[in-house]
């Protein structure tokens, strides 16, 4: 592709592939290549699995811009793109567009939310959330604001925001450091729950102060990583991976013991219930682990793996045989 670039974001699309922008490394800042955004094929046709699909070309060398934050796939098959550009193939998008399928920039859509989101979540209604710092909109299919959902009271002027999921019943949980406009930092939450309306969720609570990654499995359980210690029922305490149930009490099932020995910037729950983090440690449970490990449904130690490559992760995907397709953040390193 004539550029050294690391993946930026990958997410699951509606279609038989990973969808995955591109972060630009290349020298003087700008993009040199044709595509700033790949299909990874799954295997299928004569297509080799992992290899570039080449059916999506987009953002031709005329179009500068050296970031791509954030992609969506929409129910469609049409793409949505945010990044520091401000036009693409000619045509005038201010840091966000819509592509159609083929990559090419759909001319039907020019909306545009006055920033570059760092997040875009997709609903399966075609609506969408846009999200960038503090602020977190959702929008029409059109494009226009949707005024049905609104964040109130505001979240304070010091709440921070490290990840928001989406939920398939349109509720968010945004993951960080949040408060409400004048409540003290000693309601700072780690996770809070927003109804598919924007308003607060408040029978949800938590000891976790402040986190940095969540994922919530199929029982609304949610595994929690970040740079926390929280009490442990029964005595003592559990840092930097924990898992909480629904009402945000701890979920003593899964007990990673003395668990990781620095913060876990990433967590992600396997459809078999195993447990990936991922962050600045090098041992959990008292063994060797570099950066990645896994646990076992019930907290203890997966034994039966060995991540010899040691890269930290921010971004995984199960396939259907089970096997993962994981980010990795760092220099070059991209997907494997």
């Amino acid at each position: 592709m004539g550029l050294l670039a690391f993946l930026h974001r990958v997410l699951e699309a509606p279609t038989a592939a990973v969808r995955a922008g591109l972060r630009s490394s290349a020298f003087g800042g700008c993009l040199t290549a044709t595509s700033t955004a790949i299909l990874l094929s799954t295997g299928i046709g004569n297509a080799q699995p992992g290899s570039v699909d080449t059916s999506l070309q987009f953002g031709p060398a005329s179009a500068s811009f050296t970031t791509l934050f954030a992609v969506g796939a929409l129910p469609d098959g049409k793409i949505l793109v945010s990044g520091n550009f401000t036009s693409i193939e000619g045509y005038f998008r201010d840091g966000f567009a819509r592509l159609n399928s083929d990559g090419s920039v759909d001319l039907d859509f020019a909306a545009s939310p006055g920033f570059a989101p760092s997040r875009i979540l997709v609903q399966r209604d075609g609506r969408f959330f846009l999200q960038s710092g503090r602020t977190l909109h959702r929008y029409s299919p059109d494009g226009s604001r949707d005024t049905n959902f609104n964040i109130s009271p505001p979240m304070s002027a010091n709440s921070t925001i490290q990840d928001v999921l989406l939920q398939p019943d349109g509720r968010l949980l945004v993951v960080g450091s949040v408060k409400r406009e004048g409540e003290t930092d000693a309601e700072f939450r780690g996770l809070r729950w927003f109804d598919s309306d924007g308003s607060w969720d408040t029978n949800f609570d938590s000891l976790v102060r402040s986190a940095q990654s969540a994922f919530v499995q199929t029982n609304r359980q949610i595994l929690v990583g970040g740079d926390f210690s929280v009490p442990w029922p029964g005595g003592g305490t559990r840092s930097y991976i924990i898992r909480l149930n629904p009402d945000g009490t701890v979920d003593t099932s899964f007990d990673p013991g003395t668990g990781p020995d620095n913060y876990v910037s990433f967590v992600w729950g396997q459809p078999d219930g195993k447990v990936v983090i991922s962050g600045n440690f090098s041992r959990v449970r008292d063994y060797a682990r570099d950066e990645i490990a896994r646990f076992n449904p019930d907290g203890t130690l997966d034994s039966t793996v060995s991540l010899a490559w040691a890269r930290r992760v921010d971004g995984c995907v199960a396939q259907p045989d089970g096997k993962l397709v994981v980010r990795t953040p760092g220099y070059q390193e991209g997907v494997r």
